[in-house]
């Protein structure tokens, strides 16, 4: 169960995605804009689903070699960020396209813990921040939470927690066949949010990298047209 909680699992939709932006951008820095991740797409629907064929994760990284040969960091990407867990180098890709993340802290209110109503009708704590003033006052995941401040839960309890924002939060909690009361302060956590920028004085590569990103155009490798 625990590996469904937010702090212990990721969502591969939303990691996906991002590892396909890095790798684009990946491939036209290596190449000089003449080849992208599109490019290898179309080779996949060529020479795989148009063929009624299955491919591996070796042909994919074949067909990457053969379109952008002078790409030295495909194993390193493929082996650390797809096969590994090796936090994303966005410095380096991004920088590829001029571009750079930008991180930024704030602490804001929050009652460290979350909950979840479940199909049985039961709300049940789903997460607890073991940092918290609600884990220093003895709140366990997979309590089930009868009251919240004297009041019952609606049908989103999570909006309800959400609202809190300053003083006492005072929990009446089911675990086992004890019902105990708890109260503790609102605590604080740390928020983080992320924004891509340009950095200053980006070079004439950069910005056709950025260029070519943005728009999904590669420039050819003989002559100067688009495509």
């Amino acid at each position: 169960p625990d590996y469904f909680r937010y702090s212990r699992s990721i969502s591969y939709y939303n990691k996906g995605a991002i590892l396909g932006f890095l790798l684009d951008l990946g491939i036209r820095h290596a190449t000089e804009n003449r080849s992208s991740l599109d490019d290898v797409i179309r080779r996949l629907n060529s020479d795989f689903a148009r063929q009624d064929r299955f491919f591996t994760l070796a042909d994919l990284r074949a067909i990457i070699a053969d379109l952008a040969p002078e790409f030295g960091e495909l194993d390193g990407f493929f082996d650390d960020y797809v096969s590994g867990t090796r936090e994303l180098d966005y410095a380096t890709y991004l920088g590829y396209a001029g571009l750079r993340l930008v991180v930024t802290e704030d602490e804001r209110p929050s009652p460290g813990f979350s909950v979840v109503r479940l199909f049985e009708d039961r709300v049940a704590v789903e997460d607890v921040d073991p940092a918290s003033p609600a884990a220093g006052a003895g709140l366990e995941p997979g309590d089930t939470l009868l009251r919240l401040n004297g009041r019952e839960l609606g049908q989103s309890p999570q909006d309800q927690v959400d609202k809190l924002k300053r003083g006492t939060i005072r929990l009446r909690v089911r675990r086992g066949r004890r019902e105990l009361q708890l109260e503790f302060a609102m605590g604080t956590s740390r928020q983080f949010s992320y924004r891509v920028e340009e950095i200053d004085h980006p070079t004439e590569e950069q910005r056709r990298v950025r260029e070519g990103w943005l728009e999904g155009t590669t420039v050819e490798a003989v002559g100067a047209g688009k495509r």
